[in-house]
């Protein structure tokens, strides 16, 4: 039991650590190709799309998906 729970543990460190400096590359490619207003606007686009999928990360996508009614994936659509 505690080798699967290290194992995974291990596992999302190692995903966190990879996205955060995969992100970090991207915004300075951005920065140097763009310049300021262009990493701005995408500054501005990024703050506006992460509360969306925070929403949609906290498990409202698994609860409707689990759900087999065409209400709740109609519900998923318009979310």
């Amino acid at each position: 039991m505690r080798k699967v729970i290290f194992r995974n543990t291990s596992f999302q460190i190692f995903s966190k650590l990879a996205t955060s400096g995969i992100s970090f590359l991207i915004a300075i490619l951005i920065a140097r190709n763009f310049g300021v207003l262009g990493f701005g606007d995408f500054t501005k686009i990024t703050a506006f799309v992460a509360p969306l999928y925070l929403v949609v990360d906290f498990g409202l996508n698994a609860v409707f998906l689990q759900k087999e009614e065409s209400k709740n994936f109609v519900n998923l659509l318009f979310l």
